[in-house]
């Protein structure tokens, strides 16, 4: 299994990194079952094309930075969270999001 861990040099990428890297060293005997083939580290001084490459590799990705998240999700969220009714029962907590994202 390949994985990509998203800010990984903060606090939460650190510590997952650290125990992943174990269980793919065969220093966590905890977890047979999981085979780690290859971690993707991303951090934000990371090369835009390592993101590239482990986002069509992984099979898995810990996302521990949000702002990345956000970053890829408002281009596809804004024109689907724009589109709701306003007789919807959602169109209070749509608005909400689109203005979070536009901040």
């Amino acid at each position: 299994m390949n994985i990509l861990i998203t800010g990984a040099k903060g606090f939460v990428g650190k510590n997952l990194t650290a125990a992943l890297q174990n269980i793919k060293d065969g220093k966590d005997k905890t977890r047979p079952d999981i085979k780690i083939d290859e971690l993707f580290l991303y951090d934000i001084d990371s090369a835009k094309e390592l993101l590239d490459t482990a986002c069509q590799s992984a099979d898995f990705v810990f996302n521990s930075v949000l702002s990345y998240e956000f970053c890829v999700m408002k281009k596809h969220a804004l024109p689907l969270l724009e589109a709701v009714p306003d007789d919807s029962p959602y169109f209070i907590q749509a608005n909400r999001l689109i203005k979070f994202l536009k901040y």
